[in-house]
């Protein structure tokens, strides 16, 4: 995926989330809503973390630190894949929705 910087502007509420306990084999999540743009990631535990279309998370992925959060503009087309680092934990994968208000 090509790094861009991507501004949205607007603001954004908390819809979806989907949550997953990480393993040794990269998982992906369940469909983006059809409105969603930006996703929050939050893990427990070290986590490789892949976006795509058929994403697969592996050693060479974002790796998220555990404790940490991240903030991702996605296409609503797009799945989150991970895998875990050393030891198995929990991702929580939010959907912001934009207001329309």
């Amino acid at each position: 995926m090509a790094s861009a910087l991507t501004f949205r502007k607007g603001a954004y509420y908390p819809a979806t989330t989907q949550g997953f306990t990480s393993s040794g084999a990269s998982q992906q999540s369940g469909a983006l809503q059809s409105t969603t743009n930006i996703i929050r990631i939050a893990v427990n535990q070290d986590t490789y973390i892949e976006i795509g279309t058929s994403p697969t998370a592996t050693s060479n992925s974002l790796m998220m630190t555990a404790g940490s959060v991240e903030f991702l503009v996605v296409e609503p087309t797009y799945l989150v894949a991970f895998l875990q680092v050393t030891s198995a934990g929990r991702v929580a994968s939010r959907n912001l929705e934009q207001s329309n208000g």
